[in-house]
């Protein structure tokens, strides 16, 4: 973390030197801006990168027009923001009005976006055409492959989940440092979970936490939060409510106060563990604090919400 916000320092004093001697509306100076705003989304300070994106994209659009590399980059940024905020169909807008709408990038991007709103067969046809386009060996590739597994896992499709992942296994060719078999195990097992099959999801997970790669849990894809969601999720389905509540602590302080979505998610399932155990007074004042959350960054129908406030009127029936 600390090398991260070095580094955003760095790209502010270096942005702030270029708007004060009248530069900041050239092609060098959109670039650092666009990196600090890229910086700024992988520490999870997804309102400040959106700040950013926003202005690149209004000024490239001026200068360069809509079918610049950073008008385009930007757009792409707006749309991965508002995807991290809660916000699909502001992501979705925001894709469909690019210059750039039907690449592959792009389609993954809807894919995210369609699942996120829980439409798995437009999301799973968005996936499948863009894998093609994609080298096996590469992080994108991977990235789409763990959603179709997702996908499925929510479908209840184990022999889809089980070919995606072995498609998945057979791709990873090149992976010097552990980390893309490492992200496939924490993908699998949020399968597994989603499957019924707990019990075998934690036998990946645990092993995961216990022997991950170099720096695997403080990396910019924030998956230590993930990782400890994920053996919440498993414990909480296994009944051992004890440790859910130990691994969702853990995700809360990991995430400090960026990460809105993520914090959300992790209170909401605190509500449904201590209400697992009979604490309805404690679980509605968790989902009241995850509602808030997702009052004050998400789109009034994004459906974690939807699912708080239901959660939120049985639990206080039982008050």
């Amino acid at each position: 973390m600390g090398d991260r916000d070095e580094a955003i320092k760095l790209l502010e004093q270096a942005h702030t030197l270029r708007v004060d001697h009248g530069r900041e509306k050239t092609p060098l100076a959109l670039t650092t801006l666009l990196n600090l705003s890229v910086t700024e989304f992988d520490a999870g300070r997804f309102e400040i990168a959106l700040q950013h994106a926003r202005e690149i994209h209004k000024t490239a659009n001026e200068l360069f027009g809509p079918k610049s590399f950073q008008a385009l980059a930007s757009q792409q940024l707006i749309a991965l923001c508002a995807l991290h905020l809660g916000r699909p169909h502001q992501a979705i807008t925001v894709v469909e009005q690019s210059e750039d709408s039907s690449a592959p990038e792009s389609l993954v991007i809807l894919g995210k976006a369609e699942l996120a709103q829980r439409n798995y067969i437009k999301a799973q046809t968005y996936f499948e055409t863009a894998l093609p386009n994609f080298p096996p060996e590469t992080h994108i590739s991977d990235d789409i492959l763990h959603h179709l597994m997702k996908i499925a896992s929510l479908q209840n499709d184990p022999a889809k989940v089980q070919t995606y992942y072995e498609q998945n296994r057979k791709y990873i060719t090149v992976d010097s440092d552990g980390f893309r078999a490492a992200m496939l195990q924490l993908h699998y097992g949020h399968a597994l979970t989603n499957l019924g099959r707990a019990q075998e999801a934690l036998v990946h997970l645990e092993e995961l936490r216990s022997s991950p790669p170099e720096n695997f849990l403080t990396n910019v894809l924030s998956v230590g939060p993930q990782l400890s969601l994920a053996l919440a999720r498993a414990y909480r389905a296994q009944g051992n409510l004890e440790a859910a509540e130990r691994e969702l602590q853990s995700t809360l302080v990991q995430c400090g106060e960026a990460r809105p979505i993520e914090r959300a998610n992790a209170l909401y399932e605190l509500g449904l563990v201590t209400e697992a155990q009979g604490s309805m007074t404690t679980a509605a004042e968790y989902i009241e604090q995850a509602q808030a959350l997702y009052n004050a960054t998400a789109e009034t129908n994004f459906r974690p919400l939807v699912d708080s406030r239901t959660t939120l009127a049985r639990i206080r029936q039982n008050l």
